[in-house]
């Protein structure tokens, strides 16, 4: 099973409506992207830029 993008999407979606904390954000930010270095390793640059862009996105919704 491939970790493509539009899964970053609904999971940063899913997780900026429910987030409560900054601590809760940050787990998932940092699980995001283990997850997807392990995944995509050869693709390395696509996931971390889009994980960054859609953390500060998510961020910016949640204020």
């Amino acid at each position: 099973m491939r970790f493509s993008a539009p899964k970053f999407v609904l999971i940063a979606r899913m997780h900026a409506r429910s987030a409560k904390s900054s601590a809760s954000f940050v787990f998932l930010s940092f699980f995001l992207f283990f997850f997807a270095v392990r995944r995509a390793a050869t693709r390395l640059v696509y996931p971390i830029v889009l994980l960054f862009s859609l953390t500060f996105l998510a961020r910016l919704s949640s204020l």
